[in-house]
């Protein structure tokens, strides 16, 4: 599938060197590696509810553009970089009844363009939390969240960008499996030598991951990786890692 369709409805965007801009909570800060330019993603209160703003490191960081308008809380923000340069920006909108949202900045006719408004990830009947987003080597948007479901259980879900025409982009979502644990999941996606897997933490002794399956399209079972506590969360994702690769 063609991954990077250029659509027209864009905002180019000007920029001037201020101040790295305030964040209220943890700004999310990562290298674009085909810019070598730092890009950092705040959730912002704005005196009646919190948006989220993007900015960019060249020789300072640049004016803070606002990547969301509206009346709900904007929340959880994290950003992912295509082979192409490509920004992908996902966070959580709502409050009891969250969704995941998704927006990118594209270079059009050599001017970096975000596309205008943004796409709805989740389908919006669950409450989805903490998303995370990478890019697979052929540029398609792979995000990963839980949701709190109705009847009190909680998924694992993941959704795929598709590339209708036009904007905004769709996404085939996917459940991955229900998990028994509760809070902070530390879920992450992951894409890297064409293989897709998600992982998070599921109890105080075990890591849960699942694999994508190219040929079923869709997840592979939910397995197991002991990890010894908190201090081995990164490591037992890096031996995830380890088992997944070819």
């Amino acid at each position: 599938m063609n991954k990077r369709l250029v659509f027209a409805a864009l905002t180019t965007l000007s920029f001037s060197a201020v101040p790295a801009i305030p964040c209220d909570g943890k700004a999310v800060v990562k290298t674009n590696p085909s810019t070598g330019n730092d890009e950092r993603l705040c959730s912002v209160w704005d005196g009646h509810d919190y948006e989220i703003e993007w900015s960019e490191k060249t020789t300072g960081w640049s004016a803070p553009i606002r990547l969301t308008d509206n009346l709900s809380d904007d929340v959880a923000p994290d950003v992912a970089f295509a082979a192409d340069g490509t920004t992908g920006v996902v966070w959580r909108e709502g409050g009891g009844g969250g969704s995941v949202h998704y927006r990118e900045r594209a270079l059009v006719d050599g001017i970096w363009t975000w596309r205008s408004g943004s796409a709805l990830v989740s389908d919006g009947t669950s409450d989805a939390s903490a998303p995370r987003i990478r890019f697979d080597g052929a540029g398609a948007a792979w995000i990963g969240w839980h949701e709190y479901n109705p009847d009190g259980s909680v998924s694992v879900m993941s959704g795929v960008g598709d590339s209708p025409t036009p904007w905004p982009m769709a996404f085939e979502n996917s459940p991955v499996g229900i998990t028994e644990a509760s809070g902070d999941l530390q879920l992450d996606m992951n894409a890297e030598a064409g293989e897709q897997w998600i992982v998070w933490v599921e109890s105080s002794d075990d890591l849960a991951y699942a694999e994508w399956n190219d040929v079923s399209g869709g997840w592979g079972p939910v397995l197991l990786e002991p990890y010894s506590g908190p201090g081995d969360v990164d490591e037992g994702k890096e031996r995830v890692r380890e088992e997944v690769l070819p």
